[in-house]
């Protein structure tokens, strides 16, 4: 996880090629789901196993939206042999993060907005490093518009998804 924080696309290139991989990715998205559930007040093991599964099908259905947003509408320079597995290693191990967002009940001058964002944008970056590297770009910018254009239908089911936040 800390290794894809830090952005190292070495580490989410052998990631992505680990079938193993899968279900570490998983246990990252969990971890990230807890962090995000846990600051809400009076939130009980029920609601925080409902994040979790709500999480989990955010990750599959946005690893699947940036699949098919970067193998057809961007397909441009990707290597031949792209495999949804790969992007959907790729993307849950991007949601690292998310773990400091267990940080969001900090209150005072909106610190806690403040890390909301800051982490939004950092699982964003990535989410484009790691495209970059499953989807075999060499431009950075192609991989962004992926991440960028998949959003877009995220953003309108997020609510339906993932509840109030």
């Amino acid at each position: 996880m800390v290794s894809t924080m830090r952005l190292d696309e070495k580490v989410l290139s052998e990631l992505q090629q680990d079938p193993a991989a899968t279900y570490q990715a998983a246990v990252v998205v969990a971890i990230a789901s807890i962090a995000t559930a846990v600051h809400i007040p009076g939130s009980g093991l029920v609601f925080i196993l409902v994040v979790i599964v709500r999480v989990i099908v955010w990750w599959l259905l946005g690893s699947l939206l940036m699949y098919v947003v970067g193998t057809t509408m961007l397909k441009g320079e990707i290597a031949q042999d792209i495999r949804y597995s790969n992007v959907l290693r790729g993307v849950g191990f991007s949601l690292s993060p998310r773990i400091f967002r267990i940080f969001l009940f900090i209150e005072p001058f909106s610190i806690g907005q403040v890390i909301f964002y800051l982490v939004t944008f950092w699982q964003f970056a990535c989410m484009v490093v790691s495209l970059r590297s499953s989807l075999g770009y060499k431009s950075t910018y192609r991989a962004a518009w992926v991440v960028a254009l998949a959003f877009i239908p995220l953003i309108l089911l997020e609510p339906f998804l993932l509840g109030q936040r």
